[in-house]
């Protein structure tokens, strides 16, 4: 039976669907300002990134093993609590009290933390903690990136070349002035680690919050 107009003009627009492209979809992508979009929001991502760690970073600058350098005794006491010992200069007898604020220096025994006080200001002058025997019992917590039992080399990489270095009685004290932090080897590897007020210029302390920012 022959095909009727009609039904050949059915046939036609069918085939006509088949063959019709299909609309592009919308690509970001491909989009002229895409490239800048992403170049900018990873830079906004980089300075988030920056401000944060230089914000945690100089917070570990100004205390130790949670002592704020330049605290009152009342807050020392309030963080690590009663010393175990106190005395009121080198070369004095270790002794206990009941009253520690008539005294320039405090000692703790976990972790092994000694605190200097200024004798005129009576602030935290110096936090040093120490842990010859890494005992994880009095183990002293990281600073600057640099923990107890680390080698030397790992110090060099975290802090960079240090202000002056010295040894005596078989150990190494790695001087970081403009940071405030002297670190103590034995063996050449860390047993020891002394905060106190950083000293360095603008620069300094830039340079060394690099080292630490890109290890």
């Amino acid at each position: 039976m022959a095909d009727t107009g009609e039904e050949r003009a059915v046939r036609k627009r069918i085939r006509g669907y088949g063959s019709r492209r299909k609309a592009p979809r919308f690509s970001f992508i491909r989009h002229p300002l895409a490239g800048r979009v992403i170049a900018i929001t990873m830079s906004l991502v980089s300075v988030a990134y920056g401000c944060a760690t230089a914000v945690t970073w100089y917070t570990e600058s100004m205390g130790y093993a949670g002592v704020p350098l330049g605290g009152n005794w009342q807050s020392v006491q309030y963080i690590l609590g009663t010393p175990n010992l106190v005395r009121s200069a080198d070369g004095e007898q270790w002794i206990k009290t009941t009253n520690p604020s008539n005294y320039d220096q405090w000692q703790y025994q976990e972790p092994f933390v000694t605190v200097r006080f200024n004798p005129n200001s009576k602030r935290a002058e110096t936090v040093y903690c120490q842990n010859p025997d890494f005992a994880e019992s009095s183990a002293c917590p990281e600073s600057l990136g640099v923990k107890i039992g680390d080698n030397e080399q790992n110090v060099l990489e975290m802090l960079g070349t240090p202000t002056y270095q010295r040894i005596s009685g078989g150990k190494k004290i790695m001087a970081y002035s403009a940071v405030g932090r002297d670190v103590v080897l034995e063996r050449s590897r860390v047993i020891g680690v002394r905060a106190f007020s950083p000293e360095g210029s603008f620069l300094a302390v830039i340079y060394r919050y690099a080292l630490w920012l890109i290890p």
